[in-house]
């Protein structure tokens, strides 16, 4: 769950329902979250690839994380990873949901910053348009699946399921908000 009294504007938009589904499971939370950024006036780093971590309970909802990798197989654009701790058995699995945006970096390079004008207006156009089409759809994508685990696993009334913890003091929680 997330974390008491806390705002849901704070999401990115297009992460904002996906991230409430996953925090509708019982026992599932994330922890940081970021759909993915072009910026025209960051010449560092122009694009920032999206990610979602998440924490699953060790022994609980195994079938999760297979029911999700067809998505992954079939979206080369997004990645799957994870860390299980092995010094305390009571840690949850660790998963890292990534949307990668093409790359401006070569060999530890910023090819970016070497590009002309016209090239980086380019490369933006290109970041902005593969954003629009691959990214965002998929967080989408993603959102439904998560939908449909829900109703075939935990429960088919997935509105009565709370997605916020109650309570007065949040656990520390970090996201992206460009």
């Amino acid at each position: 769950m997330l974390p008491p009294k806390f705002n849901l504007n704070n999401l990115d938009d297009e992460i904002r329902d996906l991230v409430i589904n996953i925090n509708r499971i019982p026992g599932i939370y994330t922890d940081t979250t970021c759909e993915g950024h072009v910026w025209k006036e960051c010449s560092v780093w122009p694009a920032k690839d999206g990610w979602i971590h998440l924490n699953i309970p060790k022994g609980k909802y195994e079938n999760l994380i297979p029911n999700l990798n067809q998505f992954f197989f079939s979206h080369p654009n997004f990645e799957l990873t994870h860390h299980e701790y092995t010094h305390d058995k009571d840690l949850p699995i660790h998963y890292m949901i990534g949307a990668n945006l093409p790359q401006h970096h070569f060999e530890g390079k910023d090819l970016y910053s070497m590009f002309t004008t016209e090239l980086q207006e380019d490369y933006i156009r290109y970041c902005e348009e593969w954003k629009r089409t691959k990214i965002n759809p998929g967080w989408k994508r993603l959102n439904y699946l998560v939908i449909d685990y829900i109703k075939l696993n935990v429960t088919k009334d997935l509105n009565s399921l709370p997605f916020i913890e109650e309570g007065e003091a949040p656990r520390p929680f970090m996201m992206c908000r460009a």
